[in-house]
C-alpha cells in the first residue's frame, strides 16, 4: 500500500510537469552513481531475553564497516533549473560490533538496503560548465539484515520495509550537451527498522561519483 501511494504521487508529479518539457530536446536523462558508504551507529531498542546483555544494555548501538552505495535513475527536466526522477539504489555494508554500557562484542554478517525513491533536484546556473545542485527524495526502503555474534541471536535474511528519505548536494560538470559528471554527498535514512527481536535506526552518508546522460 505504501509503495502504491508513492507511485501514484510520482505519476501525478509527472503529469503536472510543464508542457515545454516535452517540446524541447535533451530533457529526459538516465543517471547512475557509485559511492563510499558510511553508516551512523544504529541505536538498538529491545529487551528481548534472547539477546545478549550487551545488546540489551543502555545506549546499545550496532556499528557497521565502510560499505558501498550504487544508484540508477531515470528523470526529466521539469523546469529550467528543476529536475524530477525515479531512482533505485542498493547499499551494503558489513556489520562490525555492538556496543553499550555493558561492553562491546564483534558481529558477523551484513546489512543490505534496496530503495525506490522519488527525487527532485535544483540546479544552480553559474553560466559555466560547473553546476552546483541540491536535492531531496522520499520513497520506500527494504532493509535486509543477516548477522550474528555479539547480539546473542541469529538474524537470518530478515527483510523489513520502511519509509525512506534522503538529501543530496554536489557539483556537476558538463562534459558535453549530453553528458554530465558529478561528485556529491548523500544522506539517506529510514524510519526505525522493526526486526523480529529488535528495532534499529538506519542513517547513512555517502560520497558519490556519478554520470548523467540526457537525450
Amino acid at each position: 500500500m505504501m509503495l502504491r501511494k508513492l507511485f501514484l504521487v510520482g505519476l501525478v508529479c509527472a503529469f503536472m510537469a510543464p508542457t515545454y518539457v516535452f517540446a524541447s530536446d535533451k530533457n529526459v536523462y538516465f543517471s547512475g552513481s557509485i559511492g563510499i558508504l558510511f553508516s551512523d551507529a544504529a541505536g538498538v531498542d529491545s529487551q528481548d531475553a534472547t539477546l545478549s546483555a550487551i545488546a540489551r544494555g543502555t545506549d546499545a548501538k550496532i556499528e557497521a564497516n565502510t560499505g558501498i552505495a550504487v544508484t540508477g535513475a531515470v528523470g526529466m527536466r521539469l523546469m529550467p533549473k528543476v529536475r524530477g526522477e525515479v531512482e533505485y539504489a542498493y547499499r551494503t555494508a558489513g556489520l562490525d560490533k555492538v556496543t553499550s554500557n555493558v561492553g562491546n562484542a564483534g558481529l558477523q554478517g551484513d546489512i543490505n538496503i534496496n530503495s525506490l525513491m522519488f527525487n527532485a533536484y535544483y540546479d544552480h546556473d553559474t553560466a559555466s560548465s560547473w553546476t552546483p545542485y541540491v536535492g531531496g527524495g522520499l520513497g520506500v526502503a527494504w532493509t535486509k539484515a543477516d548477522g550474528f555474534g555479539g547480539l546473542g541471536a541469529v538474524f537470518s535474511n530478515q527483510t523489513v520495509s520502511d519509509v525512506a528519505y534522503q538529501v543530496m548536494a554536489g557539483l556537476a560538470y558538463d562534459v558535453s550537451a549530453e553528458v554530465d559528471l558529478n561528485v556529491g554527498y548523500r544522506y539517506f535514512g529510514t524510519s526505525d527498522a522493526d526486526f523480529t527481536l529488535l528495532s534499529a535506526s538506519i542513517d547513512t552518508h555517502a560520497i558519490e561519483f556519478g554520470m548523467r546522460y540526457s537525450f
